[in-house]
């Protein structure tokens, strides 16, 4: 049952499919029939016709039950325990294996267990890091940075990550990323892309291509991008001639909460760019776009200013106490601010009016640095 998304609807339908159990007597003639039939045989106490009733009625009453929405919710968090601990000797199990055996697994950091999910300039510096741009099937653009230790080309890594349609491994939808035959010429640095199938791009399409492509390649050795039609020839729209992708630290963009078709939570910038870190800051407390969710909690106000050209002062109107509310909320809250500030070219943000100093693994004494770009992954 708890596979299933039980809603009135559907045991309204089930019931109905139910067979029709009816007993016309009076439940005074039932008494008197079951005391009179007591005085009879031992072999003759129970009346079968009766039995078959009370069980056609019992079973009734334990469907009802069991179809009850306080049942159905019990029963989910039940097989949510059970997931759980599955997972765990399930991740136990994957410890244990072999390099070899592990090559193909990509590792998430999922939001609901650590409080940082995304990659920090310390941690980039130990690893290759590979930056993708996914744009889903509600045209929302899902920046990602894998890491990996792999030896050896990073653009055949990097288009082999892609072809092997890595999207639904990590909650995705399969086809999020660039698609097409990718090429690399590493004396002048340009990536050409060819398109797989003729397209007519509407303004939002076009919008979403360039977009993807200036977060895809943003770390990498690219200085521009050449589109080309499934022909092999130029598109007639100049853009996609010389596309140059964008740094993080040139985003200029506000960052806000993703849930995706497969239940996995991202920080994804909006899709306009904003003037200034304070429109910024600003928008980020609420959101016209409908997949998306604000990272601010309601009633929490603050103010931008700059304490120089590297620091980011972001001073709260009133006491904000972490540790009186949910910590996941302030988590992405704290993230997404940090990750907004990098896009205005910002390398760390004091948060002054906040307490405690020490929480969850943020020392927030000093000054806070920030990302090196949103949603780690990791690629044994």
């Amino acid at each position: 049952m708890g596979k299933h998304d039980w809603d009135d609807w559907d045991i309204e339908e089930l019931l109905q499919q139910m067979p029709q159990v009816s007993d016309h007597r009076k439940p005074e003639d039932i008494f008197r029939n079951i005391q009179s039939k007591k005085k009879k045989k031992k072999k003759k106490l129970f009346n079968p016709n009766f039995l078959s009733i009370s069980a056609a009625i019992i079973a009734a009453s334990m469907l009802f039950i069991l179809l009850s929405p306080s049942f159905i919710k019990k029963s989910h968090h039940n097989e949510a325990i059970k997931e759980s601990a599955t997972q765990t000797n399930k991740s136990i199990t994957e410890q244990s294996k072999s390099p070899d055996e592990k090559k193909t697994m990509y590792l998430v950091r999922e939001s609901n267990q650590l409080m940082k999910t995304a990659l920090y300039p310390e941690e980039a510096k130990k690893h290759l890091v590979l930056s993708y741009g996914l744009v889903t099937d509600e045209q929302i653009l899902v920046p990602l940075n894998i890491i990996t230790d792999k030896q050896g080309d990073w653009f055949s890594l990097y288009n082999n990550i892609r072809l092997k349609s890595f999207e639904k491994k990590i909650g995705l939808p399969e086809g999020a990323s660039l698609s097409g035959d990718l090429q690399y010429d590493k004396g002048s640095k340009t990536i050409t892309l060819k398109l797989s199938k003729k397209q007519q791009f509407s303004m939002a399409a076009l919008h979403n291509l360039l977009r993807m492509i200036r977060i895809s390649f943003q770390n990498q050795e690219v200085n521009r991008v050449i589109v080309l039609g499934n022909d092999g020839k130029k598109l007639s729209d100049p853009r996609l001639s010389g596309i140059s992708p964008v740094k993080p630290t040139s985003l200029k963009s506000a960052y806000f909460d993703y849930i995706s078709s497969g239940n996995k939570e991202f920080l994804v910038p909006a899709s306009l760019d904003y003037g200034n870190i304070d429109d910024a800051l600003e928008g980020m407390k609420k959101t016209n776009e409908r997949r998306l969710k604000s990272v601010i909690p309601k009633n929490v106000n603050y103010k931008a200013v700059p304490k120089n050209n590297n620091t980011l002062k972001i001073i709260f109107d009133k006491p904000l106490n972490l540790n009186q509310g949910d910590p996941q909320t302030f988590g992405r809250m704290i993230e997404g601010m940090l990750l907004t500030a990098n896009g205005f070219g910002y390398k760390s943000v004091l948060f002054e009016n906040m307490k405690p100093v020490n929480w969850n693994g943020y020392d927030l004494s000093g000054s806070v640095e920030t990302p090196f770009g949103p949603n780690k992954i990791i690629l044994p």
